[in-house]
């Protein structure tokens, strides 16, 4: 149910950047479920496709992990060291090499992702049009990188203060009268899709510079 919603959603979000870039003011209405579906789904699979090397990462440290815990075992049983302070070293190398290099990778991939979604869009909302990389880079050259590298961090400073301001506030105001999950759900529902919003028209107001 969760991820329907989201797929709805991300439809929606695709549908204010097409509309945004339109020239547009109004938001959009949230009608014809099963155009924003469809805009959904593609999202979801263009979101797929970047996220394909932190997949592989994770399957990789996955099986080098297993292997590495199979040579532990065995030289163990074999010399007697101590195998589980050896092990958690090993995993917890392991956990922090793969949390970095995913983090890194998704600060870095970001707007690079958010500019290919607004070329899909402005390209009748056809998949391929999310992968012409030599398109993609040739609009970023003419938006230029310095300038989406501004709107990135000032966009992403802009979101994270409104939700850590706002959502903290709602959360301590929920919290005094013992209705915390209520405040949760307002967080989701209201503050957070409203965030999204803002950061759908920027993009594509950033896209016709």
């Amino acid at each position: 149910m969760e991820l329907m919603v989201s797929i709805y959603f991300t439809g929606y979000f695709l549908r204010i950047i097409k509309t945004s870039l339109l020239g547009m003011q109004k938001l959009p209405q949230f009608n014809s479920i099963l155009e924003m579906l469809s805009d959904g789904v593609k999202v979801f699979l263009v979101g797929i496709v970047f996220m394909i090397p932190i997949i592989l990462v994770i399957i990789v440290f996955t099986v080098l992990s297993s292997t590495a815990l199979q040579i532990i075992v065995h030289q163990a049983l074999l010399n007697g060291f101590n195998l589980q302070n050896l092990i958690g070293v090993l995993m917890s190398l392991g956990v922090g090499i793969g949390f970095l290099y995913a983090m890194f990778y998704i600060i870095v991939i970001l707007p690079i992702f958010i500019v290919s979604l607004v070329n899909m869009a402005n390209n009748n909302d056809k998949l391929v049009a999310a992968f012409e990389f030599n398109e993609i880079y040739k609009k970023i050259g003419h938006i230029g990188w310095v300038n989406l590298i501004i709107w990135y961090l000032l966009t992403g400073i802009i979101f994270l203060s409104i939700l850590g301001v706002i959502g903290t506030l709602i959360i301590v105001i929920f919290s005094l009268i013992n209705n915390i999950d209520v405040g949760g759900l307002l967080i989701s529902v209201v503050l957070i899709p409203y965030l999204y919003m803002y950061f759908a028209r920027s993009a594509a107001l950033l896209y016709l510079t």
